[in-house]
């Protein structure tokens, strides 16, 4: 029974977290299911079956053909656990050198098992960053959470402009290890200097060389305007 209910909850905090994130990144309240389903690779029906629990447990609103929307206890569980997942991986790559295409995966485990008071600490500890090795922003204590208003994708910007790396949206480990081996890094300087009309992928210069990227790992990416 016991093992029952810690699954159920890693669970349910799983499932908040991702609908958070998706809800932030699309800049929507009400997210689809079938996007819930893509992210966590399981089936519509499963993700129909879960709503149904955190609707009972006051934690989403489910919209009819809609989609469902996070409540405000709901919320609160989100941006915690997004808190305590980016706060870990701060810790695991600059404390323990672990490497960042390693760091995701580790934080995953960790952002249950630690109280509000700890992670606090180690906010505290770690002189209290704003962002964690990936670029991506960090909740503060109250689960206030901002982006870069300047930053785009670098699918989105325009050709022959010099941009500045900030931040790498997909945590997938073998997309991050093609990225070092090529160079890239917060604070890279990027230029795209070609797009691809049958693939819609695009062809960039930076310090280590040019390098051609799919359309999905560019939308992964995003950038600012170089003020040089």
């Amino acid at each position: 029974m016991y093992d029952c209910l810690v699954k159920h909850q890693l669970a349910t905090q799983d499932y908040i977290k991702s609908i958070a994130k998706l809800s932030l990144k699309e800049g929507v309240d009400v997210v689809k299911l079938k996007w819930m389903a893509l992210k966590l690779n399981v089936t519509n029906a499963a993700v129909s079956d879960m709503v149904k629990k955190l609707v009972k447990e006051g934690l989403v609103i489910n919209h009819a053909y809609k989609g469902i929307e996070l409540t405000d206890q709901g919320w609160f569980m989100g941006r915690r656990l997004i808190r305590h997942h980016r706060l870990w991986e701060v810790f695991l790559h600059t404390t323990l050198n672990v490497p960042w295409d390693e760091i995701h995966e580790e934080a995953e485990h960790l952002e249950h098992a630690a109280s509000d008071a700890l992670m606090n600490r180690i906010d505290e500890y770690l002189g209290f960053p704003t962002t964690d090795p990936h670029g991506n922003p960090i909740p503060n204590g109250d689960g206030t959470l901002s982006f870069n208003a300047n930053e785009q994708s670098l699918n989105n910007v325009s050709d022959g402009e010099d941009y500045v790396v900030t931040r790498f949206e997909s945590l997938d480990a073998t997309y991050l290890q093609y990225l070092t081996h090529h160079g890239f890094a917060i604070g890279v300087s990027v230029k795209v200097v070609k797009r691809f009309d049958f693939d819609h992928s695009v062809l960039i210069d930076m310090a280590g060389g040019s390098l051609q990227l799919s359309y999905q790992i560019s939308q992964q990416i995003f950038v600012v305007k170089s003020m040089d």
